[in-house]
């Protein structure tokens, strides 16, 4: 979860295992060595500059069992939700509803039961302004959540930006820390441990025994969270507007 390096363009290629038709992004970088992910957005691929394709090929054939299993298991673990009116959403984990009321406003976080009162116009993206307060919601709580970790490492915490990355939780670097918005569907315990995380590398920018030490004296079940957040991560659903336009009539 350090800093990234800077994005390379990807090619979007298909390779065919077991029968099935495989695509893929593939990104060509310095790197020495080749790797795969897989995720929500499906396989990603990272290969060196000049690797010939057909290493490539022979790499990910010979983890194909491996690779379907892992694209079935998103598929079958990630639900989707469509936000619209009724549409019930996690939020730390407990169930959150959306209330879509006609005109302006700012939207309201109702505790009793949950709800998010989402105030809508005519023409407007229901879609677009939950997202919006989602997010804002994650800032709020993400906020708070770095400056508790940070003021118990006795370091500042620089500013938070909102991640939208597919694979990655978060990342950490002198000038910022970047926390995935999707946390915030998550446990408010995993949230704290990708906070801890990632202050930790405030003082460790690497995976060091020593960044370790600090990420358990931070948060010291972080050994469980580390696993919980891989199974959680695949389950998470996926919040999408309604198929047939979610505009307000």
């Amino acid at each position: 979860m350090t800093r990234q390096r800077a994005a390379t363009t990807a090619q979007a290629l298909e390779i065919e295992l077991d029968g099935r038709r495989i695509p893929y992004q593939l990104r060509r970088s310095a790197r020495r060595t080749l790797g795969v992910q897989v995720g929500r957005d499906g396989v990603r691929v990272a290969a060196p500059q000049r690797l010939p394709q057909r290493d490539i090929d022979a790499f990910l054939s010979e983890r194909q069992g491996w690779l379907i299993a892992r694209l079935d298991a998103w598929t079958q673990a990630a639900p989707t939700i469509v936000l619209r009116d009724g549409a019930r959403f996690p939020l730390l984990d407990a169930p959150c509803r959306l209330q879509v009321v006609r005109g302006r406003g700012t939207p309201c976080w109702q505790d009793e039961p949950a709800t998010l009162v989402l105030p809508c116009v005519a023409g407007q993206s229901v879609f677009a302004a939950a997202m919006r307060a989602i997010k804002a919601r994650a800032r709020a709580h993400f906020d708070a959540r770095l400056a508790h970790f940070a003021a118990a490492l006795g370091v500042v915490a620089p500013p938070l930006k909102l991640s939208t990355a597919r694979t990655r939780w978060g990342s950490c670097s002198a000038r910022s820390v970047r926390l995935n918005w999707r946390l915030i569907l998550l446990p408010e315990a995993l949230v704290d441990y990708v906070v801890a995380h990632e202050v930790a590398h405030l003082r460790h920018m690497d995976h060091s025994p020593a960044f370790w030490a600090c990420v358990h004296a931070l948060y010291p079940a972080a050994g469980a969270a580390r696993a919980d957040l891989r199974t959680r991560g695949r389950q998470l659903p996926e919040l999408v507007a309604a198929a047939a336009g979610d505009a307000l009539s």
